[in-house]
């Protein structure tokens, strides 16, 4: 038995991770290593393959600036990491290179390894000697799978120690940072998939942390459109008020939740009234619940310039009913709420997020 299929049977037999790999070329020498140990289902959710630029872009939602670089490499990781579900024992790996061909490459020969999971998130990184042919490139082919399974197995906690020499020098930084800044460089995901930037403008939101998201945040987002005609852009805020800022993975884990919807993500804007200065003319979906902790003062500014502003801004709000201390309250149980700016939302929707979180195991 070699070295590293032992490594991977003890991945196997410690079934404690869920690992999606994906490679864009160099790195298929290490999904053909997992698969060949029986029993690799323990730990492998699935491998993919984009090889050619239209299946990377297809990958990622978009097309990437370079398409060998660390920043490639996260974003490529950090899909891997929602394909593996992007729970609490998720992993993505991802394995971007640039290896020797029939013909020497213009720019340097680099392997390029990010890891994603709940614990921590890496870059690794390595250079190649500029050649060609056929055992260079299964050469540098092999660095890059060993370089590969070295980032699988830090990212699991199992010692990589014996597999380090057979990758030559490379480089291991945090990548938390990065992946944070990679995930808000492109903040809106499209139910088709694609990933843009932070779009111009908005016309109909619905903000919430979705910590997770169900079916009556479905329900309520349904029953607007049936009012309006359009589906509203579920908003997530990284930095919600009075709540601890949302890590990078839990983003990624929430924009898996949420697939099939458009979903925008920003790090600011955490009062409604911060989004729709964002938004002027912006139309939000919002329950009773909500709208009773917006109009206290102790949550923002004083009622009445609050209101003043909103219609200055062409705010409207559209309000489903939400239980309260057990009694389901109405927008005709708010005597302050402000008519003219606020809509009734048909239905009724009690489940709550934090009700799931309360009964879900840890």
């Amino acid at each position: 038995m070699s070295l590293l299929t032992h490594l991977v049977e003890r991945l196997r037999d410690d079934a404690s991770a869920a690992v999606h790999v994906v490679c864009t070329g160099a790195g298929a020498g290490l999904q053909q290593l997992l698969w060949s140990v029986p029993g690799a289902s323990s730990f492998l959710v699935g491998a993919s393959f984009p090889y050619a630029e239209s299946a990377i872009d297809d990958y990622l939602g978009f097309t990437p600036e370079r398409y060998g670089s660390e920043a490639t490499a996260m974003d490529l990781a950090s899909v891997a990491f929602m394909h593996a579900g992007a729970g609490r024992n998720a992993v993505g790996i991802a394995v971007t290179a640039s290896v020797a061909s029939l013909r020497p490459h213009r720019g340097p020969h680099r392997i390029h390894v990010a890891s994603v999971s709940t614990a921590a998130s890496f870059l690794y990184y390595a250079e190649l000697e500029r050649a060609s042919g056929n055992a260079a490139r299964d050469s540098d082919g092999e660095r890059a799978d060993h370089l590969g399974l070295v980032a699988l197995l830090d990212a699991v906690g199992h010692p990589s120690d014996a597999v380090a020499p057979l990758v030559g020098p490379f480089t291991r930084t945090s990548a938390v940072e990065l992946g944070r800044e990679r995930f808000f460089a492109r903040p809106l995901w499209r139910a088709t998939g694609a990933r843009e930037p932070l779009p111009e403008k908005v016309a109909l939101a619905f903000p919430g942390t979705f910590d997770p998201p169900h079916e009556g945040h479905l329900g309520m987002a349904a029953a607007v459109k049936r009012m309006t005609g359009d589906h509203p852009v579920f908003w997530v805020t990284a930095e919600p008020p009075h709540k601890p800022a949302v890590p990078f993975t839990d983003l990624l884990r929430r924009a898996r939740l949420l697939r099939g919807n458009d979903v925008l993500f920003t790090h600011g804007e955490p009062l409604y009234l911060d989004k729709a200065r964002r938004y002027p003319g912006c139309h939000f979906v919002i329950g009773t619940d909500a709208l009773v902790r917006m109009l206290d003062p102790r949550w923002g500014p004083a009622v009445d310039a609050l209101v003043d502003e909103f219609r200055r801004l062409g705010t409207r709000f559209y309000v489903t009913s939400r239980v309260m201390d057990g009694t389901l309250v109405t927008l005709h149980d708010l005597a302050d709420a402000p008519r003219d700016l606020c809509v009734e939302v048909p239905g009724r929707w009690d489940i709550s997020s934090s009700e799931i979180r309360r009964s879900s195991p840890p």
